[in-house]
């Protein structure tokens, strides 16, 4: 398992973030939402993520701890996640106040609920 999520690894086209929005499917948890839709192409990484942040987070340090925390919770139980998939994490306010284990915790949660 690598230390960094590869940069293959993250949604970065804002396409590719519409297409998951308007025709991904829907999990949700009381810190976390998350929205995921099957890959258009075969050439793409097992998996790809982003995690977004809704604009109710206030300061570049509260969102930035929140992102790193997210980004690794994911990588170190991105393999319980299907792959082949586009995956959209959406942080609740809440989220903020919440331990990584709490995090953590949500994010195992998510990915039992991914249905291929």
């Amino acid at each position: 398992m690598a230390a960094t999520l590869p940069r293959a690894g993250i949604v970065r086209r804002r396409s590719d973030l519409k297409r998951v929005m308007k025709a991904g499917t829907k999990a949700a948890g009381p810190l976390l939402s998350l929205r995921y839709a099957p890959q258009p192409q075969t050439d793409c990484p097992a998996r790809r993520v982003a995690f977004l942040l809704p604009g109710a987070i206030k300061g570049s340090v509260r969102r930035n701890r929140l992102k790193r925390r997210l980004r690794e919770a994911y990588r170190r139980n991105q393999e319980r996640f299907p792959a082949g998939f586009d995956l959209l994490f959406f942080a609740r306010p809440d989220a903020v106040r919440a331990g990584y284990a709490q995090l953590e915790a949500e994010v195992t949660s998510l990915a039992g609920r991914v249905r291929q």
